[in-house]
């Protein structure tokens, strides 16, 4: 059986255009623009505002991240990033934040979640952070319970509330919307999210099948490799009904092709690619 020799293949340039290109669709380009939006909001009021940034998994969340990080750095502001890889308790994630901002803070296990959260406020003021990015936020509300909701929303609201012209950005799968509409409170912190866009919106569409051809081409263009074959009509049917008009597995199936024609030698990518690529995907 075939596979794709990652180790011969690591230095070719296709193969590392894998994780430096970024091809953004429209709802990615609308959100970076409500970020925008945002910033300029906080940065004008001195009232820190929220952004929720949902979809699921595929659905270019982590991509208009990135964007909103370089958006951030071409304009000079200091961001905190956080990644949340499991199920966290609102004291947990504060620690986590506080790492993020001083990785050689020493904190105890006797710290209150409150005590932890007027820590990582201070380090924002003194650090001067501009933006707060919270990624994979689903983990600190995997319970869904009505508690859990009211906690979170009332600790998102203290962090709005304390701070001033900062921008914080949660994003997670769809689930965190439905968890932060069962309190009452969280309709108060409705008023304090500038915007919410949901990803997933645009990848459940039946009607974008031009716009996902448009994506598959933009996305083909910055390759060395030949890719003809993947633009045949024949071809890109297979390649939006294989990945479901996701964004995340139509990159993947290129990935595959590409990186199978680099294996064997090739500077051109064969149908035999393809069918490999999608067996892999399905796989």
């Amino acid at each position: 059986m075939k596979q794709i020799d990652a180790a011969k293949i690591a230095g070719h340039p296709d193969y590392k255009k894998f994780h430096s290109t970024v091809v953004m669709h429209d709802d990615m380009l609308f959100a970076l623009k409500e970020f925008s939006n945002c910033l300029v909001r906080a940065q004008t009021t001195q009232e820190s505002c929220g952004l929720m940034l949902t979809g699921e998994s595929g659905a270019g969340k982590t991509t208009t991240l990135e964007s909103f990080k370089e958006h951030a750095r071409q304009n000079d502001l200091k961001f905190a990033y956080i990644s949340l890889e499991s199920d966290l308790t609102i004291k947990s994630l504060c620690g986590e934040l506080i790492e993020t901002i001083r990785p050689d803070y020493k904190m105890t296990q006797t710290q209150t979640a409150l005590e932890r959260t007027k820590i990582f406020l201070k380090l924002v003021e003194i650090h001067q952070i501009d933006v707060l990015i919270m990624d994979e936020f689903q983990h600190v509300l995997l319970s869904k319970t009505k508690r859990t909701a009211e906690k979170t929303s009332e600790w998102v609201k203290s962090l709005l509330n304390a701070t001033k012209g900062l921008v914080v950005v949660i994003s997670g799968m769809p689930t965190i919307e439905e968890v932060f509409q069962l309190d009452d409170s969280a309709l108060q912190l409705k008023r304090r999210i500038h915007s919410t866009i949901n990803l997933s919106k645009y990848a459940a569409l039946k009607d974008t099948s031009q716009k996902r051809v448009a994506f598959l081409k933009k996305y083909l263009s910055h390759f060395n490799t030949n890719t003809d074959v993947l633009l045949e009509t024949n071809q890109v049917n297979r390649i939006l009904n294989e990945s479901g008009n996701n964004i995340g597995k139509i990159t993947k199936i290129v990935e595959f092709c590409v990186s199978m024609a680099l294996t064997e030698g090739r500077t051109k990518v064969i149908l035999e690619d393809l069918n490999f690529a999608i067996e892999r995907l399905n796989g």
